[in-house]
């Protein structure tokens, strides 16, 4: 709300929003403690007080990629399918990945240039708000 030489809303959140979290936050305008009377005066004043919140939307899928010697493989394609949406990342460095994504049930699989494509796809995989579900790991063999 403008004032003098203030511009502009603040809000002082009390929560943290993660690396690769998907949230929505809320906005609550709260008017019992915003609007007060001032008998004395006769009127009203008003000091916009409001509650901001989160709501956790996504859950991660991780693991690694690797060859049959163990070796990883960088910048592999781990794809997650939900219906006609798909959601992919690519592995590091060290071959491993991180996916986040919204609540749903997907079918996760891997690919690689110069490897076959993984025979492991994992199916059914239903990630909910805030899980952190680890351990998917691929192994590829070279073409």
């Amino acid at each position: 709300m403008p004032s003098g030489t203030q511009s502009g809303l603040k809000l002082n959140l009390h929560f943290s929003i993660g690396e690769g979290e998907l949230v929505r936050i809320y906005v609550d305008f709260h008017a019992a403690r915003s609007v007060k009377r001032q008998p004395q005066r006769g009127r009203y004043s008003m000091r916009p007080t409001f509650r901001a919140y989160k709501e956790m939307l996504s859950g991660s899928l991780s693991g690694a990629v690797s060859d049959i010697n163990g070796a990883t493989i960088p910048n592999a394609l781990v794809q997650a399918v939900a219906g006609t949406d798909t959601s992919a990342t690519l592995t590091g460095a060290d071959g491993a990945y991180p996916l986040v994504l919204l609540e749903g049930t997907y079918d996760l699989s891997a690919s690689a240039q110069g490897y076959t494509t993984a025979d492991t796809t994992y199916t059914g995989l239903e990630p909910r708000a805030g899980d952190g579900l680890a351990g998917y790991d691929f192994v590829l063999s070279a073409d």
